[in-house]
């Protein structure tokens, strides 16, 4: 009896764990700085070109025909870490605060203000205010010249200046270890589950 107990309780954690949470897309992102009026936007002149992490040269998820706009084409791209590339570079280094928006294709937003450290190194920068996002430098001592924003809506022409690249994330991919809520919830229920089974095989 024990021993059909110890299965029913890694059975019952193991659904508890595995189970799916289904999260909206991201369709839209904006990055801005506080103190000197920088706008980044996906759909814009001032356009962010956003590929995968780990790379510069990964292709962009927006806008790599020159003829169209930066924006994300539907159905937009699920909840993970992604590299930003922003020219425009006259706002950067000199801003102290960011601020990353992220929009989503259930009409929500999150939005999270940060203050501005390192361009070249990866990792999050320290987070003043908002939601559970994460903003931080690329990773990236040299960075390519792949968006051009002065004026023009697309987001492949060269403009002869290296772009601003940073990463992102909805995740907590940049450098948090700490579970998502919906695990941790579903951790909890799993473990509730058990505590019942265990008091049942006890009677």
């Amino acid at each position: 009896m024990k021993q059909l107990a110890r299965i029913l309780i890694v059975i019952a954690i193991s659904v508890g764990l595995s189970v799916p949470v289904i999260a909206a897309n991201i369709n839209g992102v904006e990055i801005t700085t506080q103190n000197t009026g920088g706008v980044w936007w996906t759909g814009s002149e001032a356009a962010i070109g956003i590929t995968d992490s780990g790379a510069t040269n990964n292709p962009f998820y927006n806008g790599s025909d020159p003829t169209n706009t930066s924006a994300i084409p539907s159905p937009g791209i699920s909840s993970g870490t992604y590299l930003a590339f922003m020219g425009y570079e006259n706002y950067w280094p000199i801003t102290d605060y960011a601020t990353l928006t992220l929009y989503y294709d259930d009409a929500t937003s999150k939005s999270a203000t940060f203050r501005v450290g390192s361009l070249t190194n990866s990792g999050a920068w320290d987070k003043i205010s908002g939601d559970s996002l994460q903003l931080g430098g690329g990773g990236f001592d040299t960075t390519p010249d792949r968006v051009g924003t002065h004026g023009n809506s697309a987001i492949t022409p060269l403009d002869g200046i290296p772009d601003v690249v940073l990463m992102f994330s909805d995740t907590g991919g940049l450098s948090s270890t700490v579970p998502e809520p919906a695990t941790m919830l579903l951790l909890g229920v799993g473990l509730v589950g058990v505590a019942g089974l265990r008091r049942r095989f006890k009677k």
